[in-house]
């Protein structure tokens, strides 16, 4: 079975075998429609899937009584911007949705999958009602389980400062380690702390990683450079050379930091480790990312690998989603220390954004948190933007990433900067 379908035969092989049936994950229609009532009922579709994702396949027509479906092309013509609108303009709040034609052997006709990711902000409304989705078809929510999401959503809040709380305590710099006494190693530089942890928790989801397959950990080390611009992959990508595959007791990590190693030119300033857990989460620890205050010098913050550290672990998620087969969300953390009074280090290039004094963070931490949808990974430039932008606001740069990331100077010209 080939599913989602890519094509029209993949769509009539399916309905012919009886492998379309709806259900929590799936809804079938036969148009989008076009009457103000039409497209009210497909906004609530789109927004009774949000709360744990599913899809909607549009072109099908449904026989009740019998419980069969049949195929029914239709006119595509600005179909999946009509879409976007829907759910853009109809659903509260917006709902980010991917529509995907599925041309049929007839010219202008097919159908069209979207893939509806969980959203973070579910439940979501239209007309001031919220929807959810139960066996078969969508249903209003009452006002106790609307209250019991939004708690839930708050707990998964909490679940990911555990994650990255977790991480934070294996630095290898002991004394960066929370409400650590002065220890060796001791850390000079301010760390920056990355963690994607799956939605949907599988104890040994990763198991093989760190028992057979370890080798592949460089291998997504790899991908996840090649995904980076030069821009970014200057300031973020330390592993190509002098790293080393280090087995953890629940992680395999590759690092380029021995503490211990005084000819180790890499040191601090460049140090970064990858770790992959038995349950899939990644994550990553950059040692050098802020510099410490002297007389002369308030000391400065690593800009470029926020933006770089970022896009490298979503790309490293994609990798081990890949692998493991997993196509649900991710829980994504950052949290970086040393900050108060530090400056951009990514406007010192003479474009002229600030004359001296240049803006300096005044919280001595920033975190953040988002979920990134399974098709994000893909494309990861917004998620990147709502993980680094607040702090790079702050510090005046963020201008400077808009302008040398293509992928994020799109964003800021479809008017989501």
């Amino acid at each position: 079975m080939n599913w989602p379908p890519q094509s029209e035969s993949d769509v009539l092989a399916a309905l012919k075998r009886g492998d379309v049936v709806e259900s929590s994950q799936l809804d079938v229609k036969l148009t989008v429609g076009t009457t103000d009532g039409e497209r009210r009922g497909t906004a609530k579709d789109l927004a009774s899937f949000a709360i744990d994702g599913g899809a909607l396949l549009i072109g099908v027509r449904e026989d009740k009584v019998n419980r069969t479906f049949s195929p029914e092309p239709f006119a595509l013509h600005d179909m999946v911007e009509r879409i976007e609108l829907i759910a853009a303009t109809l659903v509260e709040p917006s709902l980010p949705v991917h529509p995907r034609e599925i041309p049929s052997g007839t010219d202008g006709l097919g159908y069209v999958w979207v893939d509806i990711p969980e959203s973070p902000d579910a439940p979501h409304m239209v007309d001031g009602r919220y929807y959810g989705r139960g066996e078969r078809t969508n249903r209003k929510l009452g006002d106790a389980e609307v209250l019991r999401l939004h708690r839930a959503r708050g707990s998964e809040l909490e679940l990911s400062r555990v994650a990255l709380d977790a991480l934070h305590n294996q630095d290898p710099y002991v004394s960066a380690r929370p409400n650590a006494p002065a220890a060796e190693p001791a850390a000079s530089y301010g760390h920056l702390y990355l963690v994607a942890t799956p939605h949907r928790h599988v104890a040994d989801r990763a198991e093989d990683l760190l028992w057979e397959s370890q080798d592949k950990l460089r291998a997504f080390d790899q991908a996840s450079d090649d995904a980076l611009t030069p821009f970014l992959r200057n300031w973020s990508s330390y592993l190509s050379m002098g790293s080393s595959l280090v087995q953890r007791s629940t992680a395999i990590s590759l690092t380029n930091l021995r503490e211990n190693d005084p000819d180790n030119k890499f040191g601090e300033q460049y140090g970064l480790e990858i770790r992959i857990e038995s349950d899939g989460t990644v994550g990553m620890i950059y040692t050098g990312f802020s510099t410490a205050a002297d007389e002369e010098d308030p000391g400065t913050i690593q800009d470029g690998t926020l933006v770089g550290g970022a896009w490298k672990l979503l790309s490293l998620a994609r990798s081990v989603a890949e692998h493991v087969g997993y196509a649900g969300s991710w829980d994504v953390a950052l949290r970086a220390t040393l900050l108060q009074g530090r400056q951009s280090s990514a406007v010192d290039d003479g474009r002229g954004f600030y004359r001296a004094p240049k803006p300096a963070y005044d919280q001595p931490i920033n975190e953040q948190f988002t979920r990134v949808h399974h098709q994000e990974l893909e494309h990861p430039a917004a998620a990147v933007r709502r993980l680094t932008r607040p702090l790079l606001r702050a510090v005046g740069s963020w201008r400077v990433f808009e302008e040398n990331v293509p992928e994020l100077s799109a964003l800021a010209t479809s008017g989501r900067a």
